[in-house]
């Protein structure tokens, strides 16, 4: 008897605790779906979250095709002869008659078309007795045109005697050393007497003192990048007081005064 009550209470036992297994690992069934409403607010927390996509870049703007007409009216063809369009429409090229009107050719024998731009003719060498090279230095051919090539071509051109022009780089006269400034006339009549950028320029006192501002006419004083007179007394003593009646102070510079019958008033 014991052991049948025994083996019932086992029994027992082992259906309870495969029931209890059961349920605990049984699988969970799925959320409900939301509600429509439900719906449109989770999209929209979404779409909230991405960034925005962005604009498109805008089209660059086509390039006009060229003509005859636009590249007659266009800057490069009084300039370099550049007066007719290619056969593409995309670039202005050079017109012989055009090439021997242009400054190209006054300034550097470029009167030729060859291709697409103006040359100057290699028979032609560029004569020395020509324009350009006596006041610019442009006296020999270079790269389809007559520039100068060397200092000698700008040493003998008027460039150099009149604005201090008389070294040669990348094909052109330039001012590179003081000696030149202050021996031009730029040097003499305005003070541009030191050299800077490839120029004769004005830069300090000592430039106004060199010019004829500064011994004639009393303009001595550097300022604001001018030679400026800056006392009356000087004017007094100056050679355009006593030439010229310019006495009197006015503006930095030594002035004339007229009488009543249009004459120079004496110095006080």
């Amino acid at each position: 008897m014991r052991a049948a009550e025994t083996l019932g209470a086992t029994f027992a036992l082992t259906m309870a605790w495969g029931l209890l297994c059961a349920c605990a690992f049984a699988p969970h069934p799925p959320p409900p779906p939301p509600a429509d409403g439900q719906v449109g607010a989770v999209a929209a927390s979404a779409a909230n979250t991405l960034p925005a996509p962005s604009p498109p870049a805008p089209a660059a703007p086509a390039e006009a095709p060229r003509d005859r007409r636009s590249c007659a009216l266009g800057p490069e063809c009084a300039r370099l002869g550049l007066c007719e369009a290619s056969d593409d429409g995309r670039r202005c090229v050079a017109e012989p008659r055009a090439c021997a009107g242009s400054d190209a050719c006054r300034d550097e024998a470029r009167c030729f078309a060859e291709g697409e731009v103006c040359v100057a003719h290699p028979e032609d060498r560029c004569p020395v007795a020509a324009p350009a090279c006596a006041l610019h230095g442009r006296c020999e051919l270079v790269r389809g045109g007559c520039r100068p090539a060397r200092r000698e071509h700008c040493t003998k051109a008027q460039d150099c005697r009149f604005a201090g022009l008389c070294g040669e780089r990348e094909g052109a006269c330039v001012a590179e050393r003081p000696s030149d400034c202050e021996r031009s006339e730029a040097c003499r009549t305005r003070a541009d007497c030191t050299p800077r950028g490839g120029a004769c320029a004005l830069t300090s006192e000592a430039d106004c003192a060199k010019s004829w501002l500064c011994t004639m006419d009393a303009q001595c004083t550097f300022r604001d990048g001018a030679c400026l007179a800056t006392s009356e007394e000087a004017c007094r003593k100056s050679y355009a007081c006593s030439q010229g009646g310019q006495c009197y102070l006015e503006a930095g510079r030594c002035v004339c005064k007229t009488t009543p019958e249009g004459f120079c008033q004496d110095p006080p």
